[in-house]
């Protein structure tokens, strides 16, 4: 039996893309947006925008450290 290493299904469009197109620069000049694969073969998932990452940089507060020169504007766009 081959052990094969399995590719997730977002890394296998964006390998399938490359593929089709011939490299990774031209599938980035893809001019098929009819193609069911179009919006993953930059390999991301688009309905995971905005899914994710640290929740915690949103609620980062600046603390009052006075070697900071900008502290007021940014605690005022806080």
């Amino acid at each position: 039996m081959e052990n094969k290493k399995l590719l997730t299904p977002i890394k296998a469009i964006k390998k399938f893309c490359t593929l089709c197109a011939g490299n990774q620069k031209l599938v980035r000049l893809c001019n098929s947006p009819d193609c069911l694969l179009y919006p993953y073969r930059l390999g991301h998932n688009v309905n995971r925008k905005g899914i994710g990452g640290n929740p915690n940089i949103k609620n980062l507060k600046h603390s009052n450290n006075s070697s900071c020169k900008n502290q007021s504007t940014i605690e005022d766009k806080g």
